[in-house]
């Protein structure tokens, strides 16, 4: 300490009282405090005798510390060593619309090496300095704008996303992509895409699927097409149906008639189309049907029945049946047409009404097309 001067001057004792208050203060001095738009700037003065200083810096956020001082909970602390300068400058990270305290606490070093900190906990001297402010809220700005410096600055255009893009990512704006497109990643970022079938990995469609457009989807392993799907369209593909019961089997199930189409492209003016369909306004007849135009439909007005199975176990054909012959169990009963008989005439003895049965068989013979006329 500086004693008062022997010659009494009032000048000198009045300096000599301001020295010795700073050689006595025990907390360190803040000289300044500043936010300049994205930090706190802080200088401080460290005590005589002081060689470093615990800069603890508390916050309003959850698990910041508050602005009442916790040794345990802080948003950031440094150790600042202040003997070779006393006059120390603290740059600290802040966020907009929160409070802050800044605690100075008086840090020394016993013989034994062991960190005291004079901050007024278990049972120590209370040395700290102390100051509290509130960021405000930046100026309102877009998101995508040059306040930010991880963004790329964009207008906001109906149907965007923001994505991280780039090798040094920036949030950046993507486009709405074209109808039905879904977003895909991809080796590094993400893009808008139409669905492909080597996007349809797993084993069945989830359930919440309850219409689509694919043209193309590998194999439906299991699960059902419910009605009022339109069509499947297998292009030059097979349709192949699942192992069951039975072998193979594939189910149409409806409460009104349950039809299989076959529809040919190919160009030829005398290719038709058919349709195998089970009629339920009798009784499960199953019917086939041709189409009378190319590329015509085999129901209603452009087709025509070919051939139907009724409920007793018959088949009606609606033209005639061409074969090469008819076997009923392991026996063949009609074969190709015969060769030509003619009618019974001359002889000695004549047997007329013989005669006249023999021929009429015949003519029904040539009628019904068993031997040739």
């Amino acid at each position: 300490m500086i004693p008062a001067p022997p010659s009494g001057d009032a000048y000198l004792a009045r300096l000599a009282g301001i020295l010795n208050a700073e050689l006595s203060r025990k907390e360190p001095t803040i000289v300044g405090l500043v936010y300049d738009g994205t930090n706190l700037l802080l200088r401080f003065r460290a005590p005589y005798g002081v060689g470093w200083v615990q800069c603890q810096v508390q916050s309003s956020a959850v698990g910041g510390g508050g602005m009442t001082y916790d040794p345990a909970t802080y948003a950031s602390t440094a150790l600042v060593d202040c003997r070779a300068d006393r006059l120390q400058d603290r740059t600290i990270a802040v966020t907009a619309g929160l409070r802050y305290a800044v605690f100075l606490v008086p840090v020394q070093y016993d013989g034994a090496g062991t960190k005291v900190m004079y901050d007024g906990a278990g049972g120590r001297p209370d040395a700290m300095a102390s100051v509290t402010t509130w960021i405000g809220l930046p100026t309102a700005h877009n998101v995508l704008s040059a306040s930010h410096g991880d963004s790329t600055a964009a207008s906001c255009v109906r149907g965007d996303i923001i994505t991280g893009q780039g090798a040094s990512p920036l949030w950046t704006r993507l486009a709405k992509g074209t109808e039905a497109y879904y977003l895909r990643s991809g080796a590094t970022d993400v893009a808008w895409a139409a669905l492909a079938a080597a996007d349809l990995t797993g084993t069945a469609l989830p359930a919440g699927i309850v219409t689509s457009s694919l043209t193309a989807v590998g194999a439906l392993n299991a699960g059902s097409i419910t009605s009022g799907f339109g069509a499947i369209d297998i292009g030059a593909d097979a349709l192949t149906a699942g192992a069951g019961t039975f072998g193979g089997v594939v189910t149409l199930n409806s409460t009104e008639h349950t039809s299989l189409i076959f529809n040919s492209t190919y160009a030829d003016a005398a290719t038709r189309n058919w349709a195998i369909f089970s009629n339920y306004a009798a009784y499960g007849d199953l019917v086939i049907r041709q189409s009378l135009a190319k590329d015509g439909n085999p129901f209603g007005g452009t087709g025509r029945t070919v051939l139907t199975f009724g409920a007793a176990m018959d088949a009606t054909f609606a033209a005639g049946l061409t074969a090469t012959s008819l076997t009923v169990g392991a026996n063949q009963v009609v074969g190709a047409q015969g060769l030509a008989v003619a009618d019974a005439t001359g002889g000695l003895v004549i047997d007329a009404e013989a005669r006249a049965a023999l021929n009429a068989l015949l003519a029904r013979v040539r009628t019904h097309g068993l031997v040739a006329t």
